[in-house]
């Protein structure tokens, strides 16, 4: 097989030739010639004047519409350079060529001397640069499929672009620059919480499944826009230009989006590749009149962006990298698009959360004095509505105002009322919201854990059970349960928090006594009958209520353990649960109410001087 080389032709704008030279690059016969040997197809120039005498001075002209010189056999490549930098034949003239060099995909820019008999000509500076594909057409195309040429430039517009956008593009990964890192509040508030904090693709729930939906249409519009453009036949092309127009549009899109991702993700690793060798992978001036002319070479494209991708991405993309070589190879030029979507994701992520690592123990350090300029700042735009939070803490402090004189137990006060009813949140917390939310939800789960705990204690002491329960017995039950609802207590957050201070429904209980009821058992023999196993389930479910009796004893014991925890007394918080056999809780209630004091500090030492000058 011979080996095939690749040609750019540039065009040229006011070029000048020099005086010997006579002929007009680009006239009719060299056109008509090169065409017929598989070279460039269809140059239009204009101003050539025909009636031009040799010799006559300068002669201006500018190229107003470029086809294609196609990569073509070694000998036949030979033979039409030889003829268009010809000096002999004035009739065919002389055209403008560059051999590619350099990235496969990158567009020739350059000045190209002629000399002449008598003298030196020159061409002028190329404004724009054609990109020739190698492989986006047949053999059978080459030789026999017209080009059809554009006669005006195609714009793309701000609409089309926005239209045509991929589920990943830079607007979604905007986020994840360092700048924005920096200046995002809520990252900055949200570092102190979580430890492991760090950025992910989010497809659950609800969102994930739409994201995935959107994801698969887009995907399956680009396999068609990629067939409208390189896989129909010509005639078909010829006569539908607005689909061709359509697909142009969508798959241009792609490929920007792809650019301007590559562009950030060099700025943001401070990589030696130039930004302006990136852009001069693809020319958005000429990309869409490429796509419609079925000249550009999106697999040369496609292994550029790889070889960079691999020069600056981590192990993780690196393994992307092959599998878009290996979609290539297989000619799903669309898998190939969409792994090269993911894998510029997965860097930038990736980027992205070694900043955060890096910068976490300043962040954490300056988290106070940001969080005030950030409230003096939003107070100052008024983008925040802050009169029902007035209103709460003035309540608050009117109600709690009698039994201290400290401004901060008055907010500690609020604040544990505030985590223990379902009242709506202050929009001051805004950046608490969810967080306080769960705080709320897993002290339902505790006063639920240890008002089951209480009542199933209570339940083996009782005198009216038909059979009765041996100390041994008794202390394996009791493990049964504690292992049960330590379960329960370690279950996933719900994604929405039910609105009722009974979080644990009819059905939900149902599930929780058949888990237990499995552990009801010793050496293979049943502890309760059936009578007794029907009334303690019925005894549980009511006590476990939150209109219960037993319920408004473990809910005045939580309230008075916070008391003592908000008031650095430890121990007497604890000491309190001993009595009521739930001490088997102490270390989840323990590591919850760190958690909520923690952010209360924090919001104590940010908003301070809002609740100061708000007590009147």
């Amino acid at each position: 097989m011979q080996k095939k080389r690749r040609i750019s032709v540039v065009s040229v704008e006011e070029a000048q030739l020099g005086r010997d030279q006579g002929g007009l690059i680009g006239q009719p016969n060299a056109i008509e010639y090169i065409k017929s040997e598989g070279g460039i197809a269809g140059m239009k120039i204009e101003g050539m004047g025909r009636d031009m005498k040799e010799g006559s001075g300068k002669c201006q002209f500018r190229v107003i519409e470029l086809g294609v010189m196609y990569g073509m056999d070694e000998s036949r490549a030979d033979d039409v350079l030889s003829m268009v930098k010809s000096k002999k034949n004035k009739t065919d003239g002389n055209v403008a060529y560059k051999e590619r060099s350099g990235r496969t995909g990158c567009i020739v820019k350059s000045k190209e001397k002629i000399k002449g008999k008598g003298g030196k000509g020159r061409l002028g500076s190329s404004r724009k640069g054609i990109y020739i594909p190698h492989g986006s057409c047949s053999e059978k195309r080459e030789q026999s499929c017209p080009i059809k040429r554009n006669k005006s430039k195609i714009e793309l517009s701000q609409k089309e672009h926005a239209q045509n956008l991929p589920p990943i593009n830079q607007y979604t990964l905007s986020e994840l620059s360092t700048k924005r890192i920096f200046h995002n509040s809520k990252l900055r508030h949200e570092i102190l919480f979580e430890p492991k904090l760090e950025f992910r693709p989010n497809y659950q729930g609800d969102l994930g499944t739409l994201k995935r939906e959107q994801s698969n249409k887009y995907w399956s519009d680009i396999e068609r826009a990629l067939h409208v453009v390189y896989g129909r036949d010509c005639k078909v092309y010829e006569s539908e230009d607005e689909e061709m127009e359509k697909a142009a549009i969508k798959i241009a899109v792609l490929l920007l989006e792809l650019k301007a991702i590559i562009i950030g993700i060099v700025s943001d690793k401070s990589s030696t590749l130039e930004s302006k060798e990136l852009e001069e992978v693809i020319d958005k001036d000429i990309l869409i009149q490429q796509l419609q002319n079925r000249t550009f070479d999106i697999g040369g494209f496609i292994s550029t962006v790889s070889q960079i991708i691999e020069d600056i991405s981590t192990p993780g993309a690196a393994a992307m990298v092959e599998s878009i070589a290996t979609s290539m190879q297989e000619n799903k030029v669309c898998v190939a698009l969409q792994t090269l979507l993911l894998s510029l994701e997965h860097i930038k992520i990736d980027i992205a959360n070694s900043w955060i690592e890096m910068y976490r123990p300043y962040m954490k350090a300056t988290a106070v004095t940001y969080g005030i300029k950030h409230f003096e700042n939003s107070c100052i735009s008024n983008t925040s509505n802050l009169a029902i939070s007035k209103s709460w803490w003035l309540d608050a402090y009117n109600t709690h105002k009698s039994s201290t004189a400290d401004l901060y137990a008055v907010f500690l006060l609020a604040y544990k009322e505030l985590l223990r009813n379902s009242a709506p949140i202050p929009l001051i917390f805004h950046f608490d919201t969810q967080r306080i939310a769960s705080f709320r939800y897993d002290l339902l789960r505790i006063q639920f854990c240890s008002a089951f705990s209480l009542s199933f204690n209570h339940f083996l002491s009782k005198k009216n059970l038909k059979t009765s329960i041996s100390p041994l017995h008794q202390k394996h039950l009791i493990a049964a349960v504690e292992q049960t609802l330590d379960s329960f207590l370690s279950t996933p957050l719900p994604t929405s928090f039910p609105q009722t201070r009974d979080i644990v429904d009819k059905a939900h209980f149902d599930v929780l006594f058949s888990q237990l009821e499995s552990s009801f058992f010793y050496n293979n023999k049943p502890i309760f009958d059936l009578a007794s196993l029907v009334l303690l389930k019925d005894y549980l479910f009511k006590n476990t209520r939150a209109s219960s009796a037993v319920r408004a004893i473990i809910d005045s014991r939580i309230d008075s353990s916070l008391s003592h925890f908000f008031n650095d007394s430890t121990s007497k918080a604890f000491d309190l649960f001993t009595p009521l056999h739930i001490s088997c809780f102490n270390s989840q209630i323990y590591n919850l109410y760190s958690k909520l004091f923690f952010v209360a500090k924090h919001h104590w030492d940010v908003h301070k001087k809002f609740y100061a000058c708000n007590i009147k």
